[in-house]
């Protein structure tokens, strides 16, 4: 046994130069494997979202297939139609039919989308209620529309212990809390006093100031005022000219037909006068006799030469002439002018 006793040292001696050579492993560290795995974590939720949006699809379909199973088939057979007949007589139930909807579109976080997407969950919720009856298959339909940073949040609530069998409505009040906009009426009647037509047209800004409008208190002679606050002159001095309209549709109405208008009358083309070269030779020649407060003691004479088109095809000449007498004060001053086409 003293060859043992000997090859302890040596087994030892190797296992640490093999731990601390150059050629041993180094572990990694505990942040890159934290790394890797929220990678992994938020790889998984993804396709977790991607599974649950085709379940709640196969779902829909196989409730669709089930109504259309359950219908009951008619009893009177419809009689027999006469080869001369060109209109055939289809069952009602295959006239009418309701369209499937298409899911919500996902959402990203932004604030100003966060309703709009609640709402349209919502309806998904009220058209399927057979296939979201629990609180957890709706969290879960909304958690699998998520993108961007509103599925890093998810992602953050999952660690978190029977994350989906909260309540409904505190899931929906902390979602609002995280990705909605709090606005006050304070703030909604500062939007809507500075907002602006600018180059919109009035249809479209009419539709900035309605979805604006909807969520304040104002009163209808308050939003007619900022209305027509809100449009540019040009329209305001068109409605200055016309009765005032009773209700705020109206007053949205008569804008929008007055900018119309407007529209119509800047895109008439006006006709222009075009000179050619090919054209005869010919004089005009314009008078024109005004009176003058000027005196002057001696005859005041001015050329101007008038240059246009490229190769010399145009040339205008003025001559201008003051006579003016002192004595009896009279004036009379004539201008010549002599337009020459070449």
């Amino acid at each position: 046994m003293s060859w043992v006793r000997r090859l302890t040292p040596n087994m030892t001696e190797s296992s640490s130069q093999q731990m601390s050579g150059p050629s041993g492993s180094t572990p990694r560290d505990l942040s890159g494997i934290l790394t890797e795995q929220a990678d992994q974590i938020r790889t998984l939720t993804e396709q977790l979202a991607n599974v649950t949006q085709r379940v709640y699809q196969l779902e829909t379909l196989v409730q669709t297939l089930c109504e259309r199973a359950a219908a009951p088939e008619p009893s009177v057979q419809p009689p027999p139609v006469s080869p001369g007949l060109e209109v055939s007589q289809v069952p009602s139930s295959l006239l009418f039919r309701v369209a499937d909807s298409p899911p919500p579109e996902t959402f990203s976080g932004e604030s100003e989308n966060c309703l709009g997407f609640l709402l349209q969950c919502d309806l998904a919720f009220e058209r399927s209620p057979s296939s979201f009856v629990t609180a957890a298959s709706k969290i879960s339909y909304i958690f699998g529309l998520l993108r961007g940073k509103a599925l890093r949040w998810a992602e953050t609530r999952s660690r978190q212990p029977g994350f989906l069998q909260g309540p409904l409505a505190d899931f929906l009040t902390e979602f609002k809390l995280t990705f909605g906009r709090s606005e006050t009426q304070a703030d909604v009647a500062k939007r809507l006093w500075l907002l602006q037509q600018g180059r919109q047209t009035v249809a479209d800004f009419s539709l900035d100031f309605r979805t604006i409008a909807a969520a304040s208190t104002w009163n209808e002679d308050s939003l007619k005022g900022a209305f027509v606050q809100a449009l540019n002159d040009r329209i305001k001095d068109q409605l200055a000219l016309c009765p005032e309209p009773r209700t705020l549709e109206d007053l949205i109405t008569l804008a929008i037909t007055i900018d119309k208008r407007q529209q119509e009358l800047r895109g008439t083309k006006r006709p222009s006068l075009t000179l050619s070269a090919s054209a005869p030779r010919s004089s005009v020649q314009v008078s024109v006799t005004f009176c003058t407060d000027a005196l002057s003691s001696k005859n005041e004479q001015s050329d101007v030469w008038l240059f246009n088109e490229q190769k010399s095809h145009f040339y205008a000449q003025a001559r201008l002439e003051q006579r003016c007498t002192f004595g009896q004060r009279q004036r009379n001053c004539l201008l010549k002018c002599t337009i020459n086409i070449f």
